[in-house]
């Protein structure tokens, strides 16, 4: 069983680490585009798909998951190597951390909501937006290669 999470907890960390990178590729290239430009609207039609749909609870779930997952598997696998299973349960600390002392997550919240947004606020989405999930796409990263190296 141990090893099954373990298995487990390398693919989903490779995944969140896929996902990082496809952000910083896809949506949120598309997020800056919409704001450099102005285009204000592709951003309230975002805030009512988000409003309409599970996309804000299914994203928090996948997120959690990993840590779930992370967390039991340090518990089942502590003995097979220490540091890189922790490193694994700090990433999303990291994020969080990031996240918070860049004030990027406070204007994430404010964009994604469709309210209106000053001038600043964009600046400082854009600024931090791709950036930062360039930085959790290499930290999942590596965080997939330490979990490997345990077998």
């Amino acid at each position: 069983m141990d090893f099954i999470i373990l298995k487990i907890q390398i693919i989903y960390t490779a995944i969140m680490s896929g996902m990082m990178l496809m952000y910083t590729v896809t949506l949120g290239s598309y997020f800056n585009y919409i704001l450099k430009n102005k285009i204000l609207s592709g951003f309230q039609d975002y805030s009512s798909f988000r409003s309409n749909t599970n996309v804000k609870i299914n994203h928090s779930i996948i997120l959690l998951g990993q840590i779930i997952v992370s967390i039991i598997s340090l518990i089942l696998n502590y003995n097979k190597g220490f540091n890189p299973l922790c490193f694994s349960l700090i990433v999303p600390i990291i994020m969080l951390v990031l996240h918070t002392l860049t004030g990027f997550g406070e204007v994430e919240n404010l964009v994604n909501s469709g309210k209106k947004v000053e001038m600043n606020q964009i600046e400082k989405y854009v600024t931090w937006n791709i950036p930062l999930h360039i930085i959790y796409f290499i930290l999942y990263l590596i965080s997939a290669e330490q979990l490997l190296s345990l077998f």
